[in-house]
């Protein structure tokens, strides 16, 4: 009788201990499932990498305030002179254009020292000197003939058409004529088949030059 009860307590006490306690197989999953939630965690606590900006984004974001002011003078010009096509009175729309396109010109003929402006390499002549051809985001060109002992020309022997570049240099005041008249880039009488050119040249001398980065 005593190893019957004995045998009998020792199944109560098996079985009481597979009730209070995991299973090996419940183990294992509890721990899968444990391990799957803290690299979920673990993923959810990484910052998402950024991709880096593009050249074009960058040339944008980087333009001093100057230059993000006299390129709003150009789109400025620019739309009134594309309103001009439909405006039911010309007079208006030719009075607009004119506006905004003598503050323009006033704006750029006026500033003379600009620095570290944006701008796309157009194109790289090899001449006697040689020279670069730049455009800003904004649609301005300049234009520059480097010296070959310059520093200038270190950089430019590193660059290719379709880089982005800072540069800063000096507006040219040369093309006025005689003290207080206008520049002739401000003539709207000076047409392409009827309707005011609008200049985009930056006419002055660019004095350095580095890669945007």
């Amino acid at each position: 009788m005593r190893r019957i009860l004995s045998a009998v307590a020792a199944a109560v006490l098996c079985l009481a201990v597979a009730s209070c306690g995991p299973s090996d197989d419940q183990g294992k999953r509890d721990q899968s499932s444990q391990s799957a939630s803290d690299q979920s965690q673990g993923d959810q606590a990484q910052p998402a990498k950024l991709s880096p900006p593009s050249p074009e984004d960058l040339a944008q974001s980087e333009r001093p305030q100057d230059q993000v002011a006299l390129e709003g003078l150009l789109t400025r010009v620019d739309d009134a002179q594309q309103a001009q096509m439909d405006a039911p009175n010309q007079i208006i729309a030719d009075k607009a254009f004119n506006d905004a396109y003598q503050a323009y010109c006033s704006k750029m003929q006026n500033d003379g020292v600009f620095n570290d402006w944006t701008a796309r390499v157009k194109s790289i002549f090899d001449g006697k000197p040689p020279s670069i051809s730049l455009e800003t985001p904004g649609g301005i060109d300049a234009f520059q003939e480097v010296d070959t002992s310059s520093p200038m020309y270190q950089t430019l022997l590193n660059l290719k058409e379709g880089d982005y570049v800072k540069f800063s240099g000096t507006v040219s005041h040369a093309e006025q004529d005689a003290p207080g008249q206008t520049f002739q880039e401000c003539d709207t009488d000076n047409t392409d088949n009827g309707r005011p050119r609008i200049n985009r040249f930056l006419s002055g001398t660019v004095t350095a030059l580095a890669p945007l980065h």
